[in-house]
């Protein structure tokens, strides 16, 4: 939230930049998934640092900010691999700025910017060597749709709300048109690194989970959220200067902002105030994995201090380890001499051969022999 109002405030003004902050501190995707152990709310905000620097160097160029912003670029792709997609556009544009622009620092920036090219791509070579990048995931392959999908998502940014999903599309006409009469306030270069970020990224995203035999989820493109509130702000402080009462009246302006900001943001806070778990239960697989360990508990409270549990769930992809948090709470509870956890590729394909190794619970049978006639690892 601090560097959503500081990047807006540095290139929208005040209005612009409360309003964005707003929109983001009462978002339910962001609260929803920022509570979530991956890092998709440090991607959130790697995003507004990469907008935040870039809009920093476009400023006013120095090899101090180039530096910042490589520096910046390679944390975002470490941290998130998608971020690439925005570092590629930002590239692009610069590169496209430059070719058109003559000034004496020209064969600096062209200088920078080719050490930022081979800088990204050193790390980049990097990280993949020795990595399987082509491999496929094993999911059914559903046909994608790139549009379809990337409307879906911005509605669910929108928390659902019309008003909100309205807002977010009036962007993609209106914030060039504003930028064109007004690009002092609405920086000609950051806005099109918005509106190609939003339009684009996620229809990319699509095709290429789908190149790789995997599923889509709105949560893969949750590090744009800021950038839609980012948008919406923009047009809100857009529309709203033009209303008659609002002219030269800059706190008007900004209190209207913020009363429409709140305004498409209470319904779904109040929902999620009232319960919870509606919205949780769309970023959340519900396990009762402490009712669970307890009944173990229970069955292993009279083991002698040889004996052992063999506990069976199934491996889902190629490489997939047998469930980490079930392992935890085993930990946890002290169980971990008493159960031995093991992955199998069909629970059901195991049972009978289970059923008749262990007719009388296999007592006196070492374990790798089970596991090996179960094919259990």
């Amino acid at each position: 939230l601090a560097f959503v109002l500081d990047l807006q405030f540095l290139c929208f003004g005040r209005g612009a930049a409360l309003t964005a902050a707003t929109l983001l501190a009462f978002s339910i995707p962001h609260v929803a998934y920022a509570v979530e152990a991956r890092p998709y709310s440090l991607c959130a905000l790697l995003t507004v640092v990469q907008f935040a620097a870039f809009a920093w160097l476009h400023d006013a160029p120095s090899v101090m900010r180039w530096v910042v912003f490589t520096l910046v670029s390679v944390a975002y792709f470490l941290t998130g691999l998608m971020g690439l997609l925005v570092i590629g556009i930002m590239f692009l544009l610069i590169g496209g700025e430059l070719f058109v622009r003559r000034s004496l620092a020209l064969r600096r920036d062209l200088v920078m910017l080719l050490v930022f090219a081979v800088t990204v791509a050193a790390v980049l070579y990097g990280y993949f060597l020795g990595t399987h990048l082509w491999v496929t995931a094993r999911h059914k392959l559903v046909a994608g749709d790139p549009l379809g999908t990337t409307l879906d998502t911005l509605f669910y940014f929108a928390g659902g709300d019309r008003l909100f999903f309205a807002l977010t599309l009036l962007a993609f006409p209106l914030l060039p048109l504003a930028s064109a009469r007004a690009p002092a306030r609405y920086p000609p270069l950051l806005v099109a690194a918005i509106l190609l970020v939003l339009g684009t990224v996620i229809p990319a995203i699509v095709e290429l989970e789908h190149h790789k035999r995997y599923y889509f989820h709105v949560r893969h493109a949750l590090f744009v959220l800021p950038l839609v509130c980012l948008a919406v702000a923009v047009v809100l402080d857009l529309v709203v200067r033009q209303l008659p009462l609002a002219r030269g009246r800059r706190w008007l302006i900004v209190a209207v902002q913020l009363t429409i900001a709140l305004a498409v943001s209470w319904p779904n806070v109040r929902i999620y105030l009232e319960r919870p778990n509606a919205f949780f239960s769309q970023t959340k697989t519900l396990r009762d994995l402490r009712g669970f360990t307890q009944f173990v508990r229970d069955l292993t409270s009279t083991f002698a201090a040889d004996d052992k549990l063999l506990l069976l769930t199934q491996i889902g992809d190629a490489g997939y380890l047998t469930n980490p948090t079930l392992t935890l709470y085993l930990e946890w509870y002290g169980l971990a001499d008493h159960v031995v956890l093991r992955g199998v590729d069909s629970p059901a394909a195991a049972l009978p051969v289970l059923a008749t190794l262990c007719a009388e619970g296999c007592r006196g049978r070492p374990l790798p022999v089970v596991a090996a006639r179960l094919h259990a690892h």
